[in-house]
C-alpha cells in the first residue's frame, strides 16, 4: 500500500507550475485563469499568490477553486510588493517546469502543449518563450511582437539592455528565483541568468495575447528601471566572460514628469511609432542625466557585442 501511494503520489504531480501575482486585478483574473484551464496540455497546478487586494479578485478565485483543486490560492497577510509575491509561489510549486502569466493576459489553447513538446524534445532547453499578440483594454488586436528566435539573438537583446521574452510567454525550468532588488526588471535578470544554464529561445508563433493597460507594469517605465537594465547587461556580460560583476553603478533618481511622457510614449508607439518617439524624446528634455546615462547604455551594449561576437566558440555556436 505504501509503495502504491507513492506510485500515485509521482503520478499526481504536475509538469508544470503556473505562477501568478495578483494586486487588485477584478474581473480580468476570471479571463487569465480560464485561459489557462482551457489549455489542451493539462497536466499542471496554478499558483494565485495575492498581495493583499482590495476587491473581488479573492471572491473569484474562492469560486473557481471550488470547480478545479488545481488551483492553489496563496494570500499575503502584508503586502509584500510583486517580485516577493513571485517567489513565494515559486517556493510553493511543484513542477519540473515554471510557466509565467499576469493578470489581464491570455493564452492561446495549445500554448502549453506546444511549448512542452519542444521541451521534451530539447533537454538541453532552459527557456522558452514565444511571440505574441498585443491587445487593448478591450481586448481589440493591436499589434504582434517580434521577439529574437536563437539564443545568440537573445544574448544580444540583453546586453543591449532589452527584454528579449514576454514575461507570459516564459517557460523554464524549475529551481531558480526572481532576484528581489530588480523591480519591474526582474524578469530580464533572470533570463540573464537562465541565459549561461542552457538554451534559450522564442516561438515563431504568437501564443499569448498580452493587454496594453493603464496598470501594466512594464510600461511604467522609471529612470531606475533604464538603470537597472544597464546593470543587468553589465553583469551578464561580466558572467559570460567568467569575471566577478562590478557593483559600482550609478544611480539616478526617479521623476514623475519623465515617467508620465516616457510612459505615454511607449504606448503611442503602439499606434504610431514616430509620435511615440517624439514624445518619449521630449520626456529627456525633463531628465537630461537620464539622456546621457542611455547614450553610455547604448556604447556599452556595442562593447559588449563586440567582445560577445570574439568570445570562445561555446557561445558562438549557438
Amino acid at each position: 500500500m505504501l509503495v502504491l501511494g507513492k506510485l500515485q503520489l509521482v503520478k499526481d504531480q504536475p509538469s508544470v507550475s503556473v505562477v501568478i501575482s495578483i494586486y487588485n486585478e477584478g474581473n480580468r483574473i476570471e479571463e487569465t485563469i480560464q485561459s489557462i484551464l482551457n489549455q489542451s496540455f493539462q497536466n499542471f497546478e496554478v499558483l494565485l499568490v495575492e498581495d493583499v487586494s482590495e476587491n473581488e479578485s479573492s471572491l473569484i478565485i474562492k469560486r473557481l477553486q471550488k470547480s478545479d483543486s488545481r488551483l492553489v490560492y496563496l494570500y499575503n497577510e502584508f503586502k509584500i510588493g510583486f517580485v516577493r509575491s513571485l517567489n513565494l509561489g515559486l517556493s510553493k510549486s511543484n513542477g519540473k517546469y515554471i510557466a509565467r502569466i499576469d493578470s489581464g493576459d491570455l493564452w492561446e489553447r495549445d500554448k502549453l502543449k506546444i511549448q512542452m513538446e519542444l521541451f521534451k524534445k530539447q533537454p538541453e532547453l532552459c527557456l522558452l518563450g514565444t511571440q505574441v499578440f498585443f491587445i487593448n483594454e478591450d481586448g481589440n488586436l493591436i499589434g504582434q511582437s517580434h521577439y529574437p528566435l536563437s539564443k545568440k539573438e537573445i544574448g544580444f537583446w540583453i546586453l543591449k539592455g532589452n527584454n528579449p521574452i514576454m514575461h507570459s510567454s516564459a517557460v523554464f525550468r524549475n529551481g531558480t528565483q526572481y532576484n528581489e532588488s530588480f523591480s519591474q526588471t526582474e524578469d530580464l535578470e533572470l533570463w540573464s541568468r537562465l541565459f549561461l544554464k542552457g538554451e534559450a529561445a522564442n516561438l515563431k508563433q504568437p501564443l499569448v495575447k498580452y493587454r496594453l493597460s493603464a496598470n501594466s507594469l512594464s510600461l511604467i517605465h522609471r529612470p531606475t528601471d533604464i538603470q537597472n537594465s544597464l546593470n543587468i547587461a553589465t553583469y551578464f556580460f561580466m558572467r559570460l566572460t567568467g569575471k566577478e560583476a562590478v557593483s559600482k553603478y550609478q544611480r539616478v533618481a526617479d521623476n514623475r514628469v519623465f515617467s508620465y511622457l516616457y510612459r505615454q510614449g511607449t504606448r503611442l508607439k503602439y499606434f504610431n511609432f514616430y509620435i511615440g518617439q517624439m514624445l518619449i524624446l521630449i520626456a529627456h528634455l525633463f531628465y537630461p542625466r537620464l539622456f546621457f546615462l542611455r547614450i553610455q547604455t547604448k556604447i556599452f551594449s556595442m562593447f559588449y557585442i563586440y567582445k560577445y561576437r570574439k568570445m570562445n566558440e561555446k557561445y558562438k555556436k549557438y
